[in-house]
């Protein structure tokens, strides 16, 4: 089985380079691959509890849960 790594450096400040990283983690993901998402930087803030409601992503959907609220 293959696997996949995917290295997120940016938080907020780059929204777009986040939102991509987590797409491509989910495409991976859902074709059965084993994922890995590796937060350094400002990136670790993002798996910080209640971090990205406060900075306002509440309407993107949870990983695996489409239509959930993050």
């Amino acid at each position: 089985m293959h696997k996949a790594v995917i290295t997120l450096n940016t938080g907020l400040e780059d929204a777009e380079t986040v939102t991509v990283a987590f797409l491509v983690a989910v495409g991976a993901a859902e074709q059965g691959r084993q994922t890995l998402i590796f937060l350094t930087k400002e990136a670790v803030r993002l798996a910080t509890e209640g971090f990205a409601r406060a900075g306002g992503l509440r309407r993107l959907p949870a990983a695996g849960r489409p239509g959930a609220a993050v």
